[in-house]
């Protein structure tokens, strides 16, 4: 029995882990790279100082103003590029349908 616990429990890390993997529906190149995935793992160990990172990139790129800035999907590629150990330019170059899908797994997690 607590065989077949212990299975379970690695099951359901594994799912978990699949929920912060974004699988691109369109793949991209980077620097001679082809990138199929973002491995949005790290949001689970971000900190706020993460968070106030992300913000003060906003901020200095010309978001003083805005009160929803971190719905904004520049704000989550911001954050992804952060916990995923990515260049922003790698995050900003993916396309609409994933960079949605990402902002959607930022905000989600988020909120």
């Amino acid at each position: 029995m607590e065989n077949k616990n212990e299975n379970l429990k690695a099951e359901e890390k594994k799912e978990e882990a699949k929920k912060n993997i974004l699988v691109l529906e369109r793949p991209i190149t980077f620097e001679n790279n082809e990138i199929k995935e973002i491995d949005l793992s790290g949001l689970k160990e971000a900190t706020a100082e993460n968070l106030a990172n992300a913000r003060r990139m906003m901020i200095a790129r010309g978001a003083v103003n805005d009160p929803f800035l971190e719905r904004s999907p520049e704000f989550a590629m911001y954050v992804a590029s952060i916990v995923a150990g990515k260049p922003i330019e790698l995050i900003k170059s993916l396309k609409m349908v994933d960079a949605m899908t990402l902002r959607n797994m930022v905000l989600d997690f988020l909120y």
